[in-house]
């Protein structure tokens, strides 16, 4: 059988908790048909003697919302063995997002992922306001699989503006939260990250939006993505 990639002689690590073996993986029409001592041919082939071969990682904690606009290829994860990424952890995205928030946004992350300022305003183009646009924003460039959560602080930002990080939500503001949290995923977001981590804050000492949350407010967007 000719197949369409052979990776020959590598150390097969399947995923299974077995243990590794020496072997080959041939791929056909974008799948893996085969794996072990394997005779057939390929259109291309890669000797993989002295690596190893192994499904793709998944890193669910990443913060590479920005960087994937300027880096697609997420190098500080594929060159790893990544191939699957989850930005939008500890509540921090950078959409939702309305033009006069859009410095705020990039301070969330200036602190807590200890990316400078200046790095962000030029890595980041801006051309989205709604979490499905900042998806758009990244599809068709990407090197590895992105499954991206809204962040709460982004989400608090959009609808209360600076309000967001000085009192709790209105009734009527956690209604609005929860609309526009069904929206994105619906537009493509697998979930929303929230935070109550007391280090957490802006350079100033400010703690992020969602520490101003209560409860009611995070169980409440939590039944929204029910």
């Amino acid at each position: 059988m000719a197949y369409d990639v052979l990776i020959r002689g590598g150390r097969i690590y399947d995923g299974s908790g077995m243990p590794s073996y020496l072997g080959d993986v041939a791929v056909k029409a974008g799948r893996i048909v085969e794996a072990g001592r394997i005779s057939g041919t390929a259109e291309w082939v890669i000797r993989a003697d002295g690596l190893a071969v192994s499904p793709g990682f998944i890193d669910f904690h990443t913060h590479l919302d920005a960087q994937l606009l300027w880096d697609p290829l997420a190098t500080s994860s594929c060159y790893h063995g990544v191939t699957t990424v989850i930005p939008g952890n500890c509540a921090l995205s950078l959409a939702p997002c309305k033009e006069p928030d859009r410095e705020t946004i990039l301070k969330s992350f200036e602190r807590v992922e200890a990316i400078t300022l200046p790095a962000l305003r030029s890595g980041v183009k801006w051309g989205f306001t709604t979490f499905p646009q900042y998806l758009g924003a990244l599809r068709g460039k990407l090197g590895v699989n992105v499954a991206a959560l809204m962040g709460h602080c982004a989400l608090r930002q959009f609808v209360m503006g600076e309000a967001s990080i000085e009192r709790a939500a209105t009734p009527a503001e956690i209604h609005q939260m929860k609309e526009v949290l069904k929206d994105g995923v619906r537009g493509g977001a697998i979930g929303f990250s929230t935070n109550q981590n007391p280090v957490h804050m802006y350079a100033d000492g400010t703690p992020i939006q969602s520490r101003f949350a209560t409860d009611e407010e995070i169980v409440e967007l939590a039944c929204a993505l029910g």
